[in-house]
């Protein structure tokens, strides 16, 4: 850990946080799984929209401003685990675009800061439903189709 991070830590500890142990972590977003089947319970219709030029400006001058909800589920035949993006579809797509935009410039891409978060896909899928809810307005339809494969996937109406 270097200085100003040791600096930081010691002034969280002295503050009552407990900064020696975290869950979130740098990713690169090729590693990152989008659930895309339009069946899944964890399917976003906006996985689906096109690149927005002024998200992918925003993100290549100021970066991924906050961590995406990754969990993991299984692994994959070589041993790689498999990592379900919860909630960050757009971030984690807006970034793959860039990352290949950067790399055809000769700059290095950037990597996903990710925050690992466990529980059913029930869980899973009110937890999309409640970062996109408090983040920007939602179109009706999507968070129709995610509210009803929260349903599905055994949430109740409370």
């Amino acid at each position: 850990m270097s200085g100003n991070l040791k600096d930081v830590a010691a002034t969280l500890r002295a503050q009552g946080v407990d900064a020696s142990r975290t869950n979130l972590f740098l990713v690169d977003p090729e590693a990152l799984t989008l659930i895309v089947d339009k069946d899944h319970v964890l399917y976003d219709p906006r996985v689906d929209l096109p690149i927005d030029e002024d998200f992918l400006s925003d993100i290549r001058t100021n970066g991924v401003m906050k961590p995406i909800n990754v969990r993991r589920n299984g692994t994959m035949e070589d041993g790689t685990p498999i990592l379900e993006v919860i909630a960050g579809r757009r971030r984690t797509m807006h970034l793959r675009v860039l990352n290949q935009r950067l790399q055809a410039e000769g700059e290095a891409p950037r990597r996903m800061p990710v925050l690992f978060v466990q529980g059913s896909d029930a869980e899973m899928a009110l937890r999309a439903i409640s970062e996109n809810s408090h983040q920007k307005a939602e179109a009706v339809m999507s968070r129709a189709v995610k509210v009803r494969n929260a349903l599905k996937a055994g949430a109740t109406k409370d």
